[in-house]
């Protein structure tokens, strides 16, 4: 357990906020379509990791969720961890742009296979909520984020990607 959670954090450091809303900014979803990679010029930290895709771009509510994966099997392998991506969310206010860097926020995954996980938390870090995760199956996830955010509402995100 202390084995994952240091490897949690460490690529946490490793994946800053500004590449991560750059690299939705540069390549928005209209760009990237779910599942694509997306250009890894934005930041020399993000490429030691491995690649990053941009999952999709949701807005619930008033706030917009923007979710990527990052491989990060080859670091995992490293630390003989089995996790295979790091799902990151960021969240913004719509009406004043702002990021929201607090509550409280859940993933389940749906594999290829129908069947949903159960529930992940995510940890805010460095402007983004996120989770190590072991997408081991080809084919179509769901992504299922629910939270709670400091305003109180209970909002959902759902996001699609494609494991080849």
């Amino acid at each position: 357990m202390i084995r994952l959670l240091a490897a949690f954090f460490i690529l946490a450091m490793l994946v800053p906020v500004d590449a991560f809303a750059t690299s939705h900014v540069q390549h928005g979803t209209q760009e990237n379509s779910p599942g694509k990679s997306s250009d890894q010029s934005t930041s020399d930290s993000m490429t030691n990791v491995g690649t990053m895709y941009i999952v999709g771009d949701v807005t619930s509510n008033g706030v917009r969720g923007m979710a990527h994966l990052k491989d990060v099997r080859e670091i995992m392998a490293k630390m003989n961890l089995d996790a295979t991506h790091h799902f990151m969310i960021a969240f913004v206010d719509e009406k004043t742009g702002k990021q929201i860097e607090s509550g409280k926020v859940a993933l389940k995954i749906k594999s290829p296979d129908g069947n949903i996980s159960s529930p992940v938390e995510l940890i805010g870090m460095q402007g983004h909520f996120g989770a190590d995760i072991v997408l081991g199956k080809h084919g179509e996830y769901e992504f299922i984020v629910g939270s709670e955010l400091p305003d109180g509402l209970k909002r959902n995100f759902n996001f699609h990607y494609a494991m080849q």
